[in-house]
C-alpha cells in the first residue's frame, strides 16, 4: 500500500490531485487546501450508516460497501477528468483518519492502474502537522507592517504593491473578513480557524519557496472575523517594521464607500450589528447609537461613516498603536504616493538583510 506521510505530501504538494472522499458537510467544515470533494458517502448516507453502526457493525459495513461500490466507476471517471484539467498524474486520497472510506476508494482505483496514494492519518494528521509547523514558517519571515486608521486604504495599497511583484500576505483576505464590525458584509461565510491556519501556512510556504524573507502585511488585531492569529504570528508582527499611512477624513470616507457601498445595502443587518456591539451601546451611549442609526436610515452615508470613524475606530486605533514604534509616517490623499512609501520601505528592509 502506497501510504504517504503528511510531511512527504507537503514537501511534494504540487504533484498531487487531492481527493477528499468525506461527505460534503465534512468537506465544507474543513478540507486540505486545493482538494476536490468526491464523496464515497454523502451527508444522508453517512448519517444512516453511522446510526446503523451503533446497532450492528457488520450490517453497517455491508451497507457502506453496497453504497460506495455503486459509485466507483463515476468516481474513477471524475478523477480522470480532473487529472486532465489540472495536468497531474498522481492522486492522493484522504478521509478523516485515513480509514475505511479513503482505503476503499484507493484500493479499488489502484486495481484500475491509477497512480494513487493514501494520506496517512487523514485530515486529522494534516491538521496536527499544520499546528506543529506553522510557527516555523512564521519565524522565517520579517514583516513590514502597514498601519493606519480604518478607511485609509491599507488593503487597497497592499494589493497595488502585490500587482507589482512584492510579497504580501492578505490576512483579512484569508479570514474572508475586513476586520471591523461590518467586516463580513458582502463576503459570505468567514473562514473558520482550521481553514485559516491552513491558508496562512500555504501562503508562507509559497513565499519561502520563492526565496522571500520579508512579507508585507496590514496591521491587525489578534482576531479577524472568526479566526485568531497564532501567538507566534502576533509576536513577529509586533517585532516587525511598522509604517503609518494617513489621509484626510474625506478620503477615508471615500475609501469606505468604495469598499462597502458597491454592494446591496442591508440596513436591517447593519442595525442589528450596531445594536449587538456592546462597546457602541454602553460606552458611546444610547443617544450616540440612535444618531448613528438615524444617519443610516436617512441615507446620510457620509455622516454615518464619519461618526463611526471618528468616535469609534480612531479611538480604538489610538490605543492599539501606543506600544508600537512607527519607523516611517506619511499623510497624503495621493494613492500613488502612499503606494510608493510601502514599496520604498520594503526595498530598504530587503537591502538591510
Amino acid at each position: 500500500m502506497s501510504n504517504i506521510s503528511v510531511d512527504d505530501f507537503i514537501s511534494n504538494y504540487e504533484e498531487y490531485l487531492i481527493i477528499d472522499v468525506r461527505s460534503e458537510g465534512e468537506f465544507d467544515e474543513y478540507s486540505i487546501l486545493g482538494s476536490h470533494n468526491i464523496s464515497i458517502l454523502n451527508n444522508d448516507e453517512k448519517h444512516t450508516i453511522g446510526k446503523l453502526y451503533k446497532e450492528n457493525q457488520s450490517l453497517a459495513y455491508r451497507m457502506g460497501l453496497e453504497v460506495g461500490s455503486a459509485k466507483l466507476i463515476s468516481i474513477y471517471d471524475e478523477i480522470q477528468n480532473l487529472l486532465k484539467l489540472e495536468n497531474k498524474k498522481k492522486v492522493l486520497f484522504y478521509c478523516f483518519r485515513g480509514g475505511t472510506r479513503s482505503k476503499s476508494v484507493y484500493q479499488s482505483l489502484l486495481l484500475l492502474k491509477m497512480d494513487c496514494y493514501l494520506l496517512e492519518g487523514g485530515i486529522k494528521a494534516y491538521r496536527k502537522y499544520i499546528l506543529e509547523n506553522l510557527c516555523d514558517f512564521v519565524q522565517h519571515f520579517n514583516f513590514l507592517v502597514v498601519a493606519g486608521n480604518t478607511g485609509c486604504g491599507k488593503t487597497k495599497y497592499l494589493k497595488k504593491v502585490k500587482n507589482e511583484g512584492l510579497p504580501i500576505i492578505d490576512l483579512e483576505g484569508l479570514a474572508n473578513n475586513r476586520g471591523s464590525i461590518f467586516g463580513s458584509i458582502g463576503l459570505g461565510r468567514p473562514t473558520n480557524q482550521k481553514n485559516f491556519d491552513s491558508l496562512l501556512f500555504f501562503e508562507l510556504r509559497k513565499l519561502k519557496i520563492d526565496g522571500k524573507k520579508i512579507a508585507i502585511v496590514e496591521s491587525e488585531s489578534k482576531k479577524i472575523g472568526n479566526a485568531l492569529l497564532p501567538n507566534c504570528m502576533m509576536d513577529q508582527l509586533n517585532n516587525g517594521r511598522h509604517i503609518l499611512i494617513e489621509c484626510s477624513i474625506k478620503k477615508r470616507v471615500e475609501n469606505i464607500k468604495e469598499d462597502y457601498l458597491n454592494l446591496p445595502l442591508n440596513k436591517e443587518r447593519i442595525i442589528t450589528l450596531i445594536n449587538n456591539n456592546s462597546h457602541l451601546k454602553f460606552h458611546l451611549g444610547k443617544d450616540w447609537n440612535e444618531k448613528l442609526i438615524d444617519h443610516l436610515q436617512a441615507n446620510r452615508m457620509d455622516e454615518f461613516i464619519k461618526q463611526l470613524l471618528v468616535d469609534y475606530y480612531d479611538v480604538l486605533y489610538s490605543y492599539s498603536r501606543k506600544n508600537i514604534k512607527i519607523e516611517k509616517q506619511l499623510f497624503s490623499d495621493d494613492e500613488e504616493e502612499l503606494t510608493s512609501l510601502i514599496k520604498d520601505q520594503y526595498l530598504l528592509m530587503n537591502q538591510s538583510m
